[in-house]
């Protein structure tokens, strides 16, 4: 389960052994999306769905139009799909938690909805404050997040 000191938006995946000369690039590029991204506001309580069965929860966020075109610049950039995330449709989102057990959420699906709709417009997020390159290890639990630039 993420925490809203570690809340984020994924803008785009890099592989993991990145040059000095592509990380000062990447510097430049957080440097001008820090500038152009400024609003973000939580939508709706949502899943992304594996094999027909929820697998992550998450917060859909409604943020102004240059986020798309950051996440666009990225990838033709740094053109990356060799990550296979890199290669699937853009959902602006704050992951809240990975379903693990499919069956066991299904018995609380309805409540933890309730429950997240009752207090979602209570939630308060400044995601762009600080923009990070991240390495991520999701295969461990919790994922490890750890800032490189």
């Amino acid at each position: 389960m993420q925490t809203l000191k570690s809340a984020h938006i994924t803008l785009y995946y890099f592989n993991k052994n990145l040059s000095f000369a592509e990380k000062d690039s990447i510097k430049e590029d957080i440097k001008e999306i820090k500038e152009n991204i400024t609003e973000v506001s939580i939508q709706t309580f949502n899943y992304f769905v594996h094999n027909k069965a929820p697998a992550v929860t998450y917060l859909s966020l409604e943020t102004n139009k240059n986020i798309y075109a950051a996440n666009a610049h990225l990838s033709e950039k740094y053109n990356q799909n060799n990550i296979i995330d890199n290669t699937w449709d853009f959902i602006p989102h704050s992951t809240l938690f990975r379903i693990i057990n499919a069956e066991r959420f299904f018995k609380h699906q309805k409540n933890i909805e309730d429950i997240m709709n009752k207090h979602i417009s209570n939630i308060q997020m400044n995601i762009f404050k600080n923009i990070h390159l991240y390495a991520v290890d999701s295969t461990k639990t919790p994922e490890e997040q750890v800032i490189i630039l």
